[in-house]
């Protein structure tokens, strides 16, 4: 009969691998926790816990009760669920301010619950991502109507940052007001975006105009003030947000309205997910045939271009290739195409890669 000293140091020895697993179980919990958040994935996955479950019962089943089996697993998943809850509590994301703009929306539908930063421009919330004081950056950088938004595409060549991720956001634009009946308002309130989009409707009824920094902030104004005769042009989230009557919707002169939402921050690059988009931004020399030899590095390796733009930068007066391509610089075709275009370029930045949201614009 062995010794029950011995006996006790091998569950000693067994207790402390167990422990060693489960440690590093909960450390691979937390990196899940970035990829959810970006691959827009719910905490909760039934099928996935049912598959642990008959994993664990496979080879416990003839050595514990089932109970055991069931009630072991209902801790281990608990408490990856308060990680994971824990890691999007403390995720702080900067954005265009105040509650109720199209940032706002946008971040609820990438995010879900999150600690959001309120910024008063573009310029506030690459700084707070630059300067690791928030986790990440939600910006509008294209719309169907008005194109690619330049000044965001500056700060990308400017800034220390990368895009991290991107999400779509349909855009229907409502007429809000303290006002019961449209036929009383006279005078519009927005930011120059929403006005732009909205020419025609506001041609139709005469209304004259002034602009904000945001269509929130016009809203919070009207509120505050209790300001009569006045119309926002703005999201229906605003008339939720701030107790506004919905007089219109969809007045928005191109109805199939979207906005492209990039994701920024400091330096994270997603892991591949089989369905990614790099960006890059080069300039090249002033010479016969160079973007051919760009565009022949991706076409000789397979690799689709998703799109590119032109922009002369102002600081250098040079133009700008801003280039999307399929695919994730883990991948060795998008690996060796970015080398050999680096070296062709007389300026190249590497702006991320990251998960392609479903819809484009």
């Amino acid at each position: 009969m062995r010794d029950l000293s011995k006996l006790r140091e091998e569950i000693d020895e067994i207790d402390s691998e167990i422990a060693r697993l489960l440690r590093r179980r909960f450390e691979i919990v937390r990196k899940i926790s970035e990829t959810k958040v970006f691959s827009c994935i719910g905490i909760d996955d039934r099928n996935r816990e049912m598959e642990i479950f008959l994993n664990y019962k496979k080879y416990l089943e003839d050595v514990v009760s089932n109970e055991f089996i069931e009630k072991f697993i209902d801790l281990l998943l608990n408490e990856s669920k308060r990680i994971q809850r824990s890691f999007k509590k403390n995720l702080t994301v900067a954005l265009l301010g105040p509650e109720g703009t199209f940032s706002d929306e946008a971040c609820d539908k990438f995010f879900g619950n999150v600690v959001k930063i309120f910024c008063n421009d573009f310029e506030e919330i690459f700084d707070m991502v630059e300067g690791s004081r928030a986790n990440f950056g939600i910006i509008p950088i294209e719309n169907t109507r008005n194109g690619l938004i330049g000044i965001v595409l500056d700060l990308l060549i400017e800034r220390d940052v990368k895009i991290s991720g991107e999400v779509v956001l349909d855009i229907n634009l409502c007429l809000l007001s303290m006002e019961n009946d449209l036929r009383n308002v006279r005078e519009i309130y927005s930011n120059s975006f929403a006005i732009s989009q909205c020419k025609k409707f506001i041609k139709r009824y005469g209304f004259s105009v002034k602009e904000f920094s945001s269509t929130a902030e016009a809203a919070k104004y009207i509120k505050e003030n209790k300001i009569f005769g006045v119309g926002i042009i703005g999201s229906k989230l605003l008339s939720k947000k701030y107790g506004l009557n919905i007089l219109a919707e969809n007045i928005q002169d191109v109805k199939n309205n979207r906005t492209r939402f990039i994701i920024i921050s400091k330096n994270f690059i997603p892991k591949p997910s089989g369905m990614d988009k790099t960006s890059i931004a080069i300039s090249l020399e002033d010479k016969p045939g160079m973007l051919y030899k760009v565009l022949k590095s991706f076409a000789i390796r397979n690799i689709n271009l998703k799109r590119i733009n032109s922009r002369i930068y102002n600081r250098t007066g040079k133009c700008i290739f801003f280039i999307d391509i399929d695919g994730h610089i883990e991948n060795d075709n998008v690996r060796e195409a970015i080398d050999e275009i680096r070296e062709i370029s007389s300026y190249f930045k590497f702006l991320g890669s990251y998960k392609m949201y479903q819809t484009d614009i």
